[in-house]
């Protein structure tokens, strides 16, 4: 979904807010792409915001 992920850029940090309620392997190919273009274009600080999640599949956590 359009809004799923949301990237904000605070003193050079990437935090990436996943604004879904369950994060499940559907999740997992648009998150990787996501992570890969934040690394591509030089980010070295991420911070991944789960705040939203009620659910968190653990295929998420295994994205590299």
């Amino acid at each position: 979904m359009l809004d799923d992920f949301i990237l904000e850029i605070v003193d050079g940090i990437a935090i990436e807010k996943l604004n879904m309620t369950r994060v499940t392997i559907k999740e997992t190919k648009e998150f990787k792409e996501t992570l890969n273009s934040l690394i591509i274009n030089g980010h070295n600080k991420i911070i991944i915001d789960f705040s939203e999640c009620d659910y968190v599949d653990s295929s998420i956590i295994g994205v590299r």
